[in-house]
């Protein structure tokens, strides 16, 4: 293994970020969103419109942290289904501020 390769155990003790979607009960969106928004490790809940009811932005500690929430605490709240999970790779603009622009490549 190279020096910048690094294994799995070492990628999961790394803090992760994911943008989470959700298929919900509709009827319980406001129940949901208020759930879900006292987790401080979650950034935003927002209420869509289209293929995805809800979509969570969310920072865990790590993989473990991340993985937790997704299989059991989310299937604890009455309503929710179908979560899918990204985790995010790399951020070049969050909330109107460039974060990478220096690394942007030219057309």
């Amino acid at each position: 293994m190279s020096a910048e390769t690094k294994s799995f155990e070492e990628i999961r003790k790394k803090a992760v970020r994911s943008l989470i979607s959700l298929t919900i009960e509709t009827e319980k969106s406001d129940q949901i969103g208020n759930k879900l928004s006292q987790y401080d490790f979650v950034e935003d809940v927002l209420l869509l419109t289209g293929n995805v009811d809800m979509m969570l932005k969310a920072h865990f500690d790590d993989y473990d942290h991340m993985k937790r929430f997704l299989t059991i605490e989310l299937s604890d709240i009455e309503g929710v289904e179908d979560p899918t999970s990204m985790m995010i790779v790399s951020s070049y603009k969050e909330r109107n501020r460039f974060l990478k622009a220096d690394k942007l490549e030219n057309g």
